[in-house]
């Protein structure tokens, strides 16, 4: 045998036994390691609820000086009227954490969607909800809104 087939055997074996590992190592659906838990639902929409708040709450500085709450700049913040008491406010989907290739590695996402007031059915893609994608382990990756960003310190469900 020459030293070519040699290698790619190896490198064969390597790769199989590196994936055999990973996927007997890995995480149940939706299971946060870091933590040792299941971070439920409830959990995610108070975390992304509080987020969206403090969000629309905050100044904008203009360069003139004036100062304007995002919930108060007339476009498309105006047009935010979000309650969480009403009960198709909220969806928190988990399908991407039941991928064994997003498990083994670790890609799980928790995907979190808020929609307005005056919605009277359940949350859909077609709503245009405002959307924050976070692990499981609640760590915000990214949203609609543009956080996380430098200003804010990283987003979680276990420091809000």
């Amino acid at each position: 045998m020459n030293i070519l087939k040699i290698t790619a055997l190896a490198s064969a074996a390597c790769l199989s036994a590196y994936l055999g590992y990973k996927y007997v190592t890995a995480d149940p659906p939706g299971y946060c390691r870091a933590q040792q838990r299941y971070i439920i639902d409830e959990e995610f929409l108070r975390v992304t609820v509080a987020i969206f708040e403090r969000y629309m709450n905050e100044e904008w500085v203009y360069p003139n000086g004036r100062r304007m709450k995002r919930k108060d700049y007339p476009g498309w913040y105006k047009t935010v009227d979000f309650d969480p008491k009403n009960p198709n406010c909220c969806l928190v989907r988990r399908e991407e954490t039941h991928s064994v290739f997003n498990r083994m590695f670790g890609l799980q996402e928790v995907d979190v969607w808020l929609n307005s007031r005056t919605s009277t059915l359940p949350v859909t893609p077609t709503d245009e909800p405002n959307r924050f994608y976070f692990d499981v382990c609640g760590d915000l990756k990214e949203s609609d809104i543009g956080l996380p960003d430098t200003a804010h310190p990283v987003i979680t469900t276990t420091n809000y």
